[in-house]
């Protein structure tokens, strides 16, 4: 069970492998400069992202929008 009470972005670099941005954005459907801005917390995922992390990492869509 992951730990829901830190932001989801720390949860998301937490579950990237290191160096596997580029692979992380390609099955999210997003280019690796827009996850970039996302892990940086310089933007929030659109709700169709959102969803696609769920699928992905298991993050709730959710809890970008509790975070923000």
């Amino acid at each position: 069970m992951e730990d829901t009470s830190q932001h989801p972005r720390s949860l998301l670099r937490k579950l990237l492998p290191w160096g596997s941005q580029r692979q992380a954005a390609t099955s999210l459907g997003c280019s690796e400069q827009h996850l970039s801005n996302i892990l940086a917390g310089r933007t929030l995922p659109s709700l169709t992202l959102a969803a696609a992390i769920e699928r992905e990492y298991g993050i709730p869509a959710a809890s970008w929008v509790e975070a923000a």
